[in-house]
């Protein structure tokens, strides 16, 4: 019978095997693959405009401000950046119980050059619904403007937020101070 042939390296050839530049290849691998994606990721943020503001006005302002304001409470920084929409948010989440349903003013009412309250015009603010409804979920929001397509909250309104005269005329009782921004039950 033959003697089978041993074909198993010794484990002294296997690590003389695995030195030299050959060792490390998995290692410069990743190096390889991590530059190139570094390389993606640069092209990415210096070509599109929304990484740009993201890292530069975002992030970068964003940490200015804490490091100048430390101590500032969540409220105060909305209003900071948000405004006299910020301060409204709160008005509205003081004023009405979380199940309410409140009917708001139509954007023209709002945006109002005529309006001593001077609110956001570009995206997000006390105009934009899904702005508001963030702020102020799990009450439900009516715009005035959108009434046939929400009929039955509509119909089911619990609270108004009256603003520049408008919204009085929709309460079932009268109101003897009015003001130029106001949140009311619609009945009493």
């Amino acid at each position: 019978m033959a003697k089978k042939l041993e074909t198993k390296l010794p484990i002294s050839e296997i690590n003389k095997s695995k030195k030299g530049l050959f060792s490390h290849i998995g290692i410069i691998k990743n190096l390889i693959f991590l530059f190139v994606m570094g390389l993606v990721w640069l092209m990415i943020l210096k070509g599109n405009e929304g990484y740009q503001w993201m890292w530069n006005d975002l992030l970068a302002e964003n940490l200015k401000f804490i490091e100048k304001y430390p101590s500032i409470t969540e409220n105060q920084k909305y209003e900071s950046k948000f405004g006299i929409d910020a301060f409204v948010i709160q008005q509205i989440k003081k004023s009405t119980p979380e199940d309410a349903i409140i009917l708001m003013p139509p954007n023209e009412v709002i945006i109002s050059d005529d309006s001593e309250y001077q609110f956001m015009k570009g995206q997000g603010g006390l105009k934009s619904r899904n702005w508001m409804l963030y702020f102020l979920y799990p009450r439900k929001l009516v715009y005035a403007d959108e009434t046939d397509k929400l009929t039955d909250w509509a119909k089911n309104a619990t609270h108004i937020v009256c603003l520049n005269g408008w919204g009085y005329e929709k309460l079932n009782y009268e109101v003897t101070q009015k003001q130029t921004f106001q949140i009311l039950a619609l009945s009493k």
